[in-house]
């Protein structure tokens, strides 16, 4: 009993020990420490009500942007239908369709082409 309540006084006055120490970088940097906590914690209350206007502002934009990406999403529908494009050494610029290939209807063979002799 005598051991653990020796060691119990030891393993708390340890800290104690080490916090009298007056080592000036320890001080210093403990004083960085504690200024850069106090510094964002300050930074994070002014910022809150901004954040919170942020989030009401997108919540009341969702419906307006929505309708943007449908109707962008309808004018450039057909961008898929073209190759991307190529320059030229020139400085033309290409644009190539892709060729598409009339997909046969379900009742008829598919086209294939003519074997030549």
């Amino acid at each position: 009993m005598k051991h653990l309540i020796l060691i119990a006084a030891l393993t708390c006055a340890s800290p104690a020990i080490a916090q009298e120490t007056n080592d000036p970088m320890q001080e210093g940097l403990d004083r960085l420490g504690e200024g850069s906590r106090l510094l964002m914690e300050g930074l994070m209350g002014e910022l809150a009500p901004l954040l919170d206007d942020a989030s009401e502002l997108g919540a009341q934009m969702a419906p307006f942007v929505e309708e943007l990406r449908k109707q962008l999403g309808d004018a450039f529908e057909g961008l898929n239908a073209y190759h991307p494009p190529e320059i030229l050494p020139n400085g033309d610029i290409i644009l190539r369709k892709k060729q598409t290939t009339p997909q046969p209807k379900e009742d008829e063979a598919p086209i294939e082409a003519p074997i030549e002799l």
